[in-house]
């Protein structure tokens, strides 16, 4: 079963070093979901690919999500 949005979340923000690769793909994510994944980027230092294509979000919450990554 794929990972929900907030289980993936939490598990991001403890900085899992399990956690190498998050797919999230066709999730219906859209750009507040985006500033969750970015909330929880900041805090993660671990993973390695992220894949949240075909998702809903749009300038503002992959903005969000690369100032995290940065």
């Amino acid at each position: 079963m794929p990972p929900r949005l907030p289980d993936a979340a939490k598990r991001l923000a403890r900085d899992d070093p399990s956690l190498l690769v998050l797919v999230l793909q066709s999730r219906n994510i859209r750009n507040t979901g985006a500033k969750t994944i970015a909330d929880a980027l900041r805090k993660n230092s671990t993973l390695l690919k992220l894949d949240l294509s075909n998702n809903h979000i749009a300038d503002i919450g992959a903005q969000a999500i690369a100032d995290a990554l940065r």
